[in-house]
């Protein structure tokens, strides 16, 4: 992460200011909720401590002025992503132990997209 942040300090201008936003953990870690693997998909579970990530701006040469918490909007987050799941579980097809079918999501399946159909001399397919 150093080195984006060297860059973004090589282009902001003296005395400019920007605003980041990122997930970070405090000391404590992260509560419970916000450990299960929805909050892996969101890139929450393996964020860093408000100490690291405020070591690695000074180290690039940038200042933190404010720190804000809105766990709130991450636990909306992950329950609107886990609802999401969820409803992807109901609408998919079960598997059949009897003939070994699973379902595959379609950037797996193979021939997909279709091939276009070839076009003969006279530029009708």
């Amino acid at each position: 992460m150093h080195i984006y942040l060297q860059q973004f300090a090589r282009i902001l201008r003296a005395g400019g200011l920007a605003g980041i936003t990122d997930v970070a953990v405090t000391d404590a870690g992260l509560r419970a909720e916000l450990t299960t693997v929805t909050a892996w998909v969101a890139c929450i579970a393996d964020a860093r401590s408000v100490i690291d990530y405020t070591a690695s701006l000074a180290g690039a040469g940038l200042r933190t002025r404010t720190i804000e918490s809105h766990d709130d909007c991450l636990l909306r987050m992950i329950s609107r992503i886990e609802a999401r799941i969820a409803a992807l579980r109901i609408g998919r097809p079960p598997s059949s132990p009897t003939t070994a079918l699973t379902p595959m999501p379609c950037w797996h399946t193979p021939g997909w997209p279709p091939a276009r159909p070839k076009s003969d001399a006279s530029g009708t397919p």
